[in-house]
């Protein structure tokens, strides 16, 4: 992907992009690009209950979910091969919505309809730590069984 962003989160009313010292206090990606799964996965359930409500139409609604399996896929390789991810975005939620509009065009911009970047963040950390736990509980088992 490309290293120039695709969202300015910050500088809507500024002259200046952010300084590089804000980017590195600010930017999240290298921490939490473990999240996409959980990004993704609420992003699905996000667009599954907006469609439900009738808040987004059915191509709408196909349109996320076919290019949210598409991101969910590139993500999966370039951290396969690389480790990491190379985009320019300061979290993993910039990174998803970038993808997402190359694949699902203005239909990605639905997606944040009545939802803020912080529950995404709620939600993400929740997801994570509940998969996580149940997976230190298979853990905990294996070892006292031993």
């Amino acid at each position: 992907m490309s290293s120039k962003n695709c969202y300015q989160l910050w500088g809507g009313c500024f002259e200046e992009s952010a300084s590089a010292v804000l980017r590195r206090l600010n930017d999240s990606l290298d921490v939490d690009s473990r999240l996409f799964r959980e990004d993704i996965q609420g992003s699905r359930a996000w667009a599954q209950e907006l469609h439900r409500s009738n808040h987004l139409t059915d191509e709408t609604y196909e349109a996320i979910i076919q290019g949210l399996t598409k991101v969910e896929q590139d993500i999966e390789k370039e951290l396969s091969e690389n480790g990491r991810l190379l985009d320019g975005e300061e979290d993993i939620h910039s990174v998803v919505e970038c993808r997402l509009r190359k694949y699902s065009g203005d239909a990605a911009l639905h997606l944040h309809t009545a939802r803020s970047r912080n529950d995404q963040s709620a939600t993400d950390t929740r997801l994570w730590m509940s998969s996580s736990a149940q997976h230190l509980r298979k853990e905990l088992i294996q070892l006292i069984k031993k």
